[in-house]
């Protein structure tokens, strides 16, 4: 493949005379997503078919179609992936997945607390494996992507931006979430500064100010809500014998545990109301703040990029992001209401046809009751899954796209070929990894 793609006559961006070192080249994508719905539809049938194999051809068809609608200047991305990477990958996290579950099964039967033992095992692993995949899933990606004919690709270690997040994610669980930015530019700076375009590698240097001065009232209202919930929840839990070891709580089943004298006195309905409250709080104000400060922060971490002299510049505004996601929800919920009421007419129907609710006189009845039910649900799940793509990924990615240039487009050319690193099928097993765990995206 490395051949292949070395044979391509790597095209001059096109320049008007008498345009300026400062000159920018747009990034653009295409508005009409034409094809886009087909292709999901059928993706998602076959998936369906083939009992999730053909996912792996469905990925790849949809990254080629999102590269080849995004053109920066005159030229396209183009996506040079081959679903063979992913089956290679997924079926190598498997192998090493498979062992490591059966293990902690072991562990939770064979240990004294070992359902605590297990679980708290289980919950690290998983973060840091999902962690260590979102990495090399990128690395992947940008390996299988070029411009101009130069390929983009990253460096760095999956096991070290692992670790990185996990302990960014402690000091934020801790802090309540007033360091979540420094998180996300610790990680970042990670990210871009093993990128390269070529020979080129990526610079990232990003403030803190304007993510705080954009999120202040996110990180405020998080920690206000945690700091409630964990208030309201230590009230109660008052009330716990002294006796009470918490790693019971994980040891034994729930049921039997609050029947017991041990949480007996803490009332059931008190949490439920409490995870009630804090749950709609926080849809809430992420509702409401979220989207302005992700605007924020994808345009100053743009801002903050450059490729040698070669400058990221932004302009994506939270109006921007609020459009796309008040339509996606428009729409969701004028799919759900259609959905909802097809679901009670075939209710109905069923009601009508003589036979009473949870009773069928005969097989030939039941398997065709089982077979509308599952119909039904796959109607359900492919809508969503489309409209999800097209009205939400696409549209944040034209959002995002459409708001990019870079500067001076006259110092692109004097970006050359890098290492010619060898491809190789493995590159695929952080995709792997990611697809096992429902880790990423497209």
């Amino acid at each position: 493949m490395t051949q292949s793609v070395a044979k391509i006559t790597r095209p001059e961006l096109q320049q008007v005379p008498g345009d300026d070192a400062h000159r920018a080249a747009r990034v653009s994508v295409d508005p009409a997503a034409r094809g886009l719905a087909g292709l999901a539809l059928r993706g998602i049938l076959l998936m369906t078919v083939t009992l999730g194999l053909y996912r792996f051809w469905y990925v790849t068809r949809l990254r080629r179609y999102f590269w080849a609608h995004t053109r920066i200047g005159s030229y396209p991305l183009e996506f040079t992936g081959q679903p063979a990477d992913l089956i290679a990958g997924f079926f190598m996290a498997v192998v090493i997945l498979l062992p490591l579950y059966l293990s902690l099964f072991v562990i939770s039967l064979g240990l004294p607390y070992g359902v605590l033992a297990a679980n708290l095992v289980a919950i690290s692993m998983l973060w840091f494996l999902s962690q260590f995949a979102l990495y090399r899933a990128r690395n992947y990606r940008l390996s299988r992507t070029l411009w101009r004919g130069l390929r983009f690709r990253q460096g760095g270690s999956g096991v070290v931006y692992a670790l990185l997040s996990m302990i960014w994610f402690s000091i934020g669980v801790i802090t309540l979430g007033a360091l979540w930015p420094m998180r996300r530019r610790a990680l970042q700076t990670y990210r871009m500064r093993h990128t390269f375009y070529g020979n080129q590698k990526a610079d990232f240097s990003a403030a803190l100010a304007p993510l705080y001065r954009a999120g202040w009232p996110l990180f405020l209202g998080i920690a206000l809500i945690a700091g409630w919930t964990i208030f309201e929840i230590a009230g109660l839990w008052s009330a716990v014998p002294e006796t009470f070891v918490f790693a019971d709580l994980l040891n034994t089943s729930f049921r039997r545990l609050y029947a017991s004298d041990q949480l007996s006195a803490v009332p059931l309905s008190a949490l439920l109301w409490i995870a009630a409250i804090s749950g709609a709080a926080m849809i809430v104000l992420l509702a409401v703040t979220a989207p302005a400060y992700f605007a924020a922060e994808t345009r100053h971490f743009a801002n903050s990029t450059a490729f040698g002299s070669v400058k990221l510049q932004s302009s994506l505004s939270r109006q921007a992001m609020i459009a796309v996601w008040s339509k996606f929800l428009i729409v969701l919920t004028g799919f759900s209401l259609l959905y909802l009421g097809l679901g009670a007419v075939l209710f109905g129907l069923f009601l009508t046809s003589g036979l009473p609710v949870g009773v069928v006189d005969s097989t030939t009845t039941r398997v065709g009751f089982f077979v509308a039910l599952f119909l039904y649900y796959c109607l359900g799940f492919i809508g969503y899954s489309v409209i999800r793509l097209v009205f939400l990924r696409y549209r944040l990615w034209q959002a995002i796209g459409n708001s990019l240039s870079i500067t001076p487009i006259t110092l692109v050319s004097t970006i050359v070929a890098g290492p010619a690193d060898r491809l190789r099928r493995r590159d695929g097993f952080g995709e792997g990894i990611a697809d096992a765990l429902d880790a990423g995206g497209v």
